[in-house]
């Protein structure tokens, strides 16, 4: 008999969704173990202080929320006016269209994990839970039939079934040894500086824009026009304060839209199995990318917005998204992203989607049940072209946001500056760092700061960064592979030194990808293809080359439906 039954490691989100649905279940199980790092539950790292201060906002509403034990609106009107007060909050005034705060949000999450808590102990299930524990290994018994959890504080817990919940990762590479040199904008406090020079950030997406709202306050004030609109001045101390952001592509989120399929869990749960065992039976044992994106995408417009597949209908995926980035990068980014928040406020006035935007998320979120079942070769089309149009079209951007970003813009407080393939930064041991590129105009520049913040977001861990190394020792956890469709070109990939390509079995070769390998019930597969019914993994950092879309809530939700149709 095992001391425990189940160990979750991480309570943020995804273990949320996961206990939410063993609430709802008839499963036989006695007890729960639960580790937590920190010291509280639910809102995991971009919910928190971690992830969030009081100028962060979610890019979610409560509309688009997978369902949990209590309405958030049930759950505002519960508050006492002081807890509303402190987020500048009116339960009369509840919108469940709007975003929310973040730090507010994250509260809402805790209080829905202790109602889980409290539902499964009804069930005469026992709780343990370790708070300010971290799991620093995990280890599978020798019999195959259960694993040791090992913990920073020298204990050692034994269990039937593990389900890692770690959530996001932010590595410290030269922020510990560089002053003025971050990693990641995470926590905020960290960055929550005043300075008087300009400041670099590396890229321009949801995680610049964290940034941007933390050294904006800290450095000037907003102010609300009667037209809605902001205006920004800086601090008169601070006169030479600016964000320059770095981007390679040289665009912004796109801004959030009205969602006529709020929750893309739900538009995107019903596969059709039998499309997928067509699609291999059709293209060698893969999945087609191509048919995936007519099924997923042009379908939906041919049916959604006729007019607008009139325009794309002989587009191939290539060819859609080299329409539409050739479109926005033809455009000022800060003028584009003016006229995008009039169409997004129109959208959500008028209660009206955009169906070729709202059709790219769903896209987007689908791909993550096909994508291990894809080609090496359309994992690279995927990557190359169909992501980084996704990345920016679905970031949803707050309006809050944007007009906080048009407001510095027009103030001379916020820069974009495109920068090449090729550029690199170099970390200066006295502070901050130099960015070198090749401007739009082919000019060489070599720009020092004295601050600067990595702003590229959560990126997908390696099978080596995997956090739990005796399970990669013991091979119980493996690479994530994709087997190449054309089998000499890999040949020709891997003789020319490319280190992504594997060479495993006789004419067989694969792309690594990042992350270790999962079944479709997010099960982990060892080193010899087999599954381990007792393992989970459902941080998405770790899983990345088999799950490429983060989907936040509503993966956590889809993800937990997955792993109880096989629990």
């Amino acid at each position: 008999m095992f001391n425990h039954q189940i160990a979750i490691v991480g309570t943020g989100p995804a273990a949320l969704y996961f206990l939410h649905h063993l609430s709802q279940k008839d499963a036989i199980i006695e007890n729960i173990i639960l580790f937590e790092k920190g010291n509280r539950i639910g809102c995991g790292m971009p919910y928190s202080k971690y992830g969030a201060g009081l100028e962060h906002v979610t890019n979610v509403s409560a509309n688009e929320i997978p369902l949990l034990s209590e309405k958030l609106e049930s759950w505002v009107h519960e508050l006492t006016d002081p807890e509303l007060k402190k987020f500048n909050m009116d339960r009369n005034q509840f919108n469940e269209y709007k975003v929310l705060p973040r730090l507010f949000f994250g509260n809402y999450l805790e209080d829905q994990f202790k109602l889980v808590l409290e539902a499964l102990t009804k069930k005469n299930i026992r709780i343990d839970l370790r708070l300010e524990t971290e799991v620093v290994d995990i280890e599978e018994q020798a019999d195959k039939r259960g694993f040791l959890i090992l913990t920073n504080k020298s204990e050692t817990f034994e269990t039937e079934r593990v389900v890692i919940c770690t959530g996001h990762v932010w590595p410290r590479k030269n922020e510990t040894k560089i002053p003025n040199y971050f990693d990641s904008p995470y926590p905020p406090s960290k960055i929550d500086l005043e300075v008087n020079f300009p400041v670099a950030l590396k890229g321009s997406s949801l995680t610049a824009v964290d940034a941007i709202r933390t050294l904006a306050r800290k450095n000037g004030n907003f102010t609300k026009l009667d037209s809605g609109y902001l205006t920004y001045a800086r601090h008169k101390e601070k006169p030479n304060f600016k964000i320059c952001m770095h981007s390679r592509s040289g665009l912004l989120p796109d801004v959030r839209i009205h969602l006529d399929n709020a929750q893309l869990g739900l538009a995107t749960s019903g596969w059709d199995m039998e499309f997928v065992d067509e699609s291999k039976s059709r293209n060698g044992g893969f999945v087609s990318l191509d048919e995936v994106f007519d099924q997923k995408f042009k379908k939906q417009i041919f049916e959604e917005d006729p007019d607008f597949y009139e325009l794309i209908k002989h587009d191939t995926l290539e060819g859609f998204v080299k329409r539409i980035m050739n479109f926005r990068k033809s455009i000022d980014p800060f003028d584009l992203l003016a006229g995008e928040y009039i169409q997004a406020q129109k959208s959500i006035e008028r209660k009206m989607g955009i169906s070729w935007k709202e059709s790219l998320a769903v896209l987007s979120y689908s791909l993550n049940y096909p994508a291990k079942y894809f080609s090496a070769e359309d994992v690279h089309r995927m990557n190359t072209h169909l992501m980084p149009l996704i990345s920016i079209i679905i970031a949803f951007l707050p309006q809050e946001s944007t007009l906080e970003l048009l407001a510095l813009h027009q103030a001379g407080a916020l820069d974009m500056i495109v920068v090449d393939d090729s550029s690199w930064v170099e970390a200066d041991e006295a502070g901050g760092a130099t960015y070198h590129y090749v401007s739009e105009s082919n000019q060489k520049h070599s720009q020092y700061y004295s601050l600067y913040i990595d702003c590229t977001g959560q990126s997908a861990q390696s099978y080596e960064e995997f956090p739990f190394p005796a399970l990669r020792e013991s091979q119980t956890v493996s690479p994530a592979r994709i087997k190449y469709r054309n089998q000499t070109y890999a040949e020709m990939l891997l003789e020319n030194k490319d280190p992504r390509i594997e060479h495993i079995q006789d004419d067989q070769y694969y792309l690594r990808v990042p992350g270790v390998a999962i079944n479709d019930y997010f099960q982990a597969i060892n080193q010899y293809g087999a599954v381990n019914e007792n393992l989970y993994v459902m941080a998405v950092p770790l899983i990345a080359g088999y799950n490429p879309d983060y989907s936040g809530l509503d993966f956590c939700d889809t993800a937990a439906r997955k792993i109880f149709e096989k629990f």
